[in-house]
């Protein structure tokens, strides 16, 4: 909700509903641009794709008291 605030501002919003629906949809966008395998990249940001990695092995030790 802070960071709602923060659009509100920034777009100047009259409405609450209108920013949360601009919000909701550009992060509805970028969710399935990642789930098509695209990279969405933001200038002067950054960027996110989805990266399959391998599965990573771990042992637990035990400690001895």
């Amino acid at each position: 909700d802070e960071f709602l605030n923060y659009v509100i501002e920034a777009g100047e919003y009259k409405y609450k509903t209108e920013a949360a629906k601009a919000l909701n949809s550009v992060l509805t966008a970028i969710e399935n641009a990642l789930k098509d395998g695209k990279k969405v990249s933001f200038v002067g940001f950054g960027s996110f794709e989805v990266v399959e990695k391998a599965e990573r092995q771990v042992e637990i030790q035990k400690r001895e008291k």
